[in-house]
């Protein structure tokens, strides 16, 4: 059959015209004020990552997850109600297994592609996951799907210099929605991350950032995340807060009694710390231990991951909160700026 009855004629288009040679007798009409094509696209840095533990493997970019949580579905809550709508896609399980992680919506659908093949959403949703089009599955079977699963709406979430590529099918999409683009539907994200610094796009801005703040650590994060605590810590709500850096276990946690013992084992080694302990000024007393996890070293090992649970579950039983900021994370003033108040009206 070469009559078409699913998707909005926009959107099918793209497949009539790239995979089909214009052969498809689009039967879906187009109404005045339809906008049935979005690209939104992350800020310049190389947010995905691929995992490879003994545990787990593959690959998933937390930035595009935030983007579709905060500024897609967060920013359009009457739009898209209890997304039973909505579906989320993406070339790769890891990455819809971090997205059903990250945004927890009993009717939001997540899924691979290859697993919605078959099935249609009013709204779909396409995470591209890489930033390199070297590194993005660019089957043309799979964008056909990914593309011809949406009815009346289909976004794309990829990296802001990724895919206009010629000869590639992620690239001849991006091009076909920049083409059909009306007011409003391609957006630049606003979500950012003191760590973007790092990524080699910005290595100017990094200089100048580690020369303006104090050097801390031999970690370019570890500054970065010292420069931008003291920075929050200058809000008059705080100043009863100051930062120290890298402060073992054992001379914070003083009562050992409730731990099991490999948790006691652990806050007494020597080795043991926090990256960063906010107390008072006054009694010393500590109100927040902060973490940055670097992705290589936390995430792609097995060993860190287990430290790192156990460390969480030692001050949790002390009544002492952490809060951890990982790199390919993003919004880390915000996150600290809240926990702070938090703290601040808690006492």
């Amino acid at each position: 059959m070469r009559e078409h009855y699913r998707c909005h004629p926009q959107i099918i288009g793209f497949c009539n015209e790239k995979f089909y040679d214009n052969q498809l007798i689009v039967m879906t009409e187009a109404g005045p004020d339809d906008k049935p094509l979005y690209l939104y696209k992350t800020v310049p840095g190389k947010h995905g990552r691929y995992v490879q533990t003994q545990s787990e493997q593959g690959r998933y970019n937390l930035r595009q997850i935030e983007v579709i949580k905060d500024e897609i579905i967060g920013q359009n809550v009457e739009k898209y109600g209890d997304c039973s709508g909505v579906g989320v896609i993406s070339p790769y399980r890891m990455h819809a297994k971090e997205t059903s992680k990250y945004i927890k919506l009993p009717m939001l659908e997540v899924d691979t592609v290859h697993k919605f093949q078959g099935r249609e959403k009013n709204t779909i949703i396409y995470a591209t996951v890489a930033d390199d089009i070297t590194l993005h599955n660019d089957n043309a079977n799979l964008i056909n799907v990914a593309v011809s699963r949406a009815v009346s709406e289909l976004i794309v979430v990829t990296g802001s210099q990724l895919m206009r590529k010629h000869g590639t099918n992620i690239g001849d999409l991006i091009r076909y929605i920049e083409y059909n683009a009306q007011t409003g539907t391609v957006l630049e994200s606003a979500k950012a991350s003191v760590f973007d610094l790092l990524y080699s796009e910005n290595s100017e801005k990094l200089i100048a950032a580690l020369k303006k703040g104090r050097r801390v650590s031999t970690y370019a994060t570890e500054n970065l995340m010292y420069g931008l605590i003291t920075e929050v810590l200058k809000d008059d709500n705080f100043q009863s807060f100051k930062c120290v850096v890298h402060v073992p276990l054992n001379k914070i946690i003083r009562d050992v009694s409730q731990l099991s013992d490999s948790e006691r084992a652990f806050a007494l080694h020597p080795w043991s710390h926090v990256d960063f302990l906010l107390f008072n000024k006054i009694d010393k007393e500590p109100v927040l231990a902060i973490e940055v996890d670097g992705f290589a070293f936390h995430r792609n090992s097995d060993k860190q991951q287990r430290r790192d649970d156990l460390k969480n579950s030692i001050f949790q039983k002390v009544g002492l909160p952490i809060l951890r900021f990982a790199t390919e994370g993003s919004g880390e003033r915000e996150r600290l700026k809240t926990k702070l108040i938090e703290i601040v009206s808690a006492s």
